[in-house]
């Protein structure tokens, strides 16, 4: 009997033994496994965005290949490491005009916080690679590439960016650069004020703007790589015209000579950035110099940088055609009664120009949550109760019945 209950308990223990070991073995291959799983898809989705992407001589594809693969080694190093960053520069006018690479471009560029270089620092010194080195320049702590060296010796030839993600092998690199949050150009800091990035232009000079158009960084994919970006989501939803067209038509009406979006009027300055970014050699984004002024009798036309508009905050044009979006503002007061400074909470209302260009103050639920629409099969934002705003602009009949009709070859005014 004795001899029966110690060999259960032998056989007990080897079997939780075993089913331990086992389920470690398990757990070991799985997390290999998941990985590997994770590596074979990304090189999918990379090889699959280079079929996209156009070469003009047949060294591009091998220079482009190379480039995406060893941002995709620093964002597995980036993710391991805990390093917060985001794609910047040339990348980010790839990544806004194509999602990904700009097909002529030489290497990757990235933010991150200027403070943060002293764990980059550490982590240098790291074998952590045969293919791969981080370099960081020595003198990172110095703002101001002017005031920096050249360290040659150590393989540091680059002054202006706090480090690099080097391929060994093939020479190709991601460009580490510093965001500041103080301006360093400023001998003193103005109390109260709104917090403020600033980073080198492509001038090297230095350029602010509002924290919030940074952070919170946002995931998005490059080139089918997951990394991350500045936030910039600007909302806007159809309006006027380019409304009823939608609500009579689901599309444009055969007359309109333009279509019109509204956004609130505090996202103007995301247009700002977006207007100095190189964004398309075929568009461009005008942003009205006095947008922030609230009333379009107040502004100014500035012909001269090709503003002749001045109800619009913005407009997006087609260069050659001259075709527009016009970017109409919307406000979270009546300019009539309050402004801005009073307005301390999130009104019920929403104002935007009527016709006639006076205010007129709408719910706010007859606009948010928006919601996707097809206008003429392209996916765009509708404010949530298209229907009540087109007759509160228009007037009832405008939900169904064209206001314009086509007589002798000519668009005129129906009766």
């Amino acid at each position: 009997m004795l001899h029966q209950r110690r060999l259960f308990w032998i056989c007990f223990y080897s079997s939780c033994t075993l089913f331990f070991f086992s389920a470690l073995i398990y757990d070991h291959y799985q997390s290999h496994f998941d990985f590997d799983n994770q590596l074979t898809n990304e090189n999918i989705s990379i090889e699959k965005a280079l079929k996209q992407m156009p070469i003009c001589v047949p060294d591009d594809r091998p220079r482009q290949r190379t480039i995406l693969y060893t941002l995709l080694e620093w964002t597995h190093f980036a993710q391991k490491y805990n390093i917060r960053y985001w794609i910047a520069y040339g990348s980010l006018v790839g990544y806004v005009q194509r999602h990904g690479l700009l097909p002529h471009d030489l290497d990757v560029d990235l933010l991150i916080m200027a403070q943060d270089t002293s764990q980059l620092f550490q982590l240098s010194q790291l074998n952590f690679s045969s293919i791969y080195e981080l370099k960081v320049q020595p003198q990172w702590y110095i703002v101001g590439e002017t005031k920096r060296s050249y360290f040659y010796s150590e393989g540091i030839n680059f002054v202006a960016p706090n480090a690099r993600f080097i391929n060994r092998k093939d020479h190709i690199h991601v460009d580490i650069w510093p965001m500041y949050d103080y301006d360093p150009s400023e001998t003193r800091m103005e109390k109260n004020r709104k917090p403020m990035l600033t980073e080198y232009d492509e001038y090297y000079n230095w350029k602010s703007s509002p924290q919030e158009w940074t952070f919170p960084l946002q995931e998005c994919l490059f080139s089918g790589i997951k990394v991350w970006s500045e936030q910039y989501n600007p909302q806007y939803w159809i309006t006027f015209g380019t409304l009823v067209g939608y609500v009579q038509r689901r599309g444009l009406l055969p007359h309109d000579l333009d279509v019109d979006v509204i956004m609130m009027s505090d996202d103007t300055p995301q247009l700002i950035k977006l207007s100095q970014s190189n964004i398309s050699s075929d568009y461009e984004i005008k942003v009205q110099p006095q947008w922030y002024i609230v009333n379009e009798t107040h502004r100014s036309y500035f012909r001269e940088q090709g503003v002749n508009f001045i109800a619009p905050n913005a407009r997006f044009i087609h260069r050659e055609t001259r075709q527009r979006v016009d970017i109409f503002p919307a406000y979270d007061f009546n300019p009539l009664y309050a402004n801005k400074s009073i307005e301390n909470k999130q009104s019920e209302n929403l104002t935007i120009y009527d016709l006639r260009y006076r205010w007129l103050s709408y719910p706010r639920n007859w606009t948010y949550p928006l919601k996707t629409c097809y206008f003429s099969d392209i996916k765009v934002l509708c404010p949530s109760e298209p229907e009540k705003l087109v007759a509160t602009i228009y007037g009832i009949d405008a939900i169904t019945k064209s206001d314009t009709k086509c007589v002798n070859g000519s668009w005129i005014k129906a009766l």
